[in-house]
């Protein structure tokens, strides 16, 4: 079974169902008597460090395309290789079940990726806004030098002031807010690209379809020989 991590933080309730679900998994396997297949078949998908070597310099546009394409060659692999160990069962309900649960596990990182990406689009909404109480502190500190001013030196004393003191906010309050909200939204824009990118690639990694979880039988049988290796 595919078990990919997340990104990011994950709610109690995604890692106490996945575990229930991977328990499932595992007495299934072993009641199939494919455990060796599958740990073999779960290799597929582990870093090749021999493989990295021939990508394209770290931190380069290149390099991303071609880990995508080896990340997606690798899974193409490992979802062949499940395929024909899991259609090779002899028993049709105990291939149901496996399949169920794989379907099952999937489910439940699509559905965790999406509440994942709804928070981060929120959070990007706010980062958006602008920040109406530095503003507001700047304010409050420019009228309490205001008032300062007026008992020291009168009212063109706090004329002066006043003039002063919206000056200094213009020129270090109001520009060093927006750039702290400009350099949140681009922090709250990456983690909604990366969600979006992993919210799509566990949607893509169906392993099973429905009809077969219903059936338990291959829906692309080609007539090979199903033997689980």
């Amino acid at each position: 079974m595919l078990w990919r991590g997340k990104t990011n933080k994950e709610p109690f309730d995604y890692f106490r169902e996945r575990d229930a679900l991977a328990k499932q998994f595992d007495a299934l396997v072993e009641k199939a008597g494919i455990g060796a297949a599958v740990d073999r078949c779960d290799k597929l998908l582990e870093p090749d460090w021999f493989e990295d070597r021939h990508l394209p310099p770290l931190f380069t546009k290149a390099r991303t395309v071609e880990r995508k394409k080896q990340d997606a060659r690798k899974f193409e692999a490992y979802r062949h290789r499940l395929r024909k160990i899991i259609f090779a069962v002899p028993d049709v309900d105990l291939r149901r079940q496996l399949i169920s649960v794989d379907r099952k596990f999937r489910d439940l990182k699509v559905k965790s990726f999406q509440r994942d990406l709804t928070e981060a689009r929120r959070s990007l909404s706010r980062a958006k806004m602008p920040d109406h109480y530095a503003s507001f502190f700047a304010a409050v500190g420019g009228a309490g030098f205001v008032l300062v001013c007026w008992k020291l030196g009168g009212a063109m004393g706090g004329i002066a002031a006043a003039v002063f003191a919206l000056i200094m906010t213009a020129m270090s309050a109001l520009p060093a807010q927006e750039a702290t909200r400009a350099r949140n939204v681009e922090q709250a824009k990456e983690e909604v690209e990366v969600l979006e990118t992993e919210l799509n690639n566990s949607v893509d990694e169906e392993v099973f379809t429905q009809l077969e979880e219903d059936t338990g039988e291959d829906e692309e049988d080609t007539g090979e020989d199903k033997d689980g290796t």
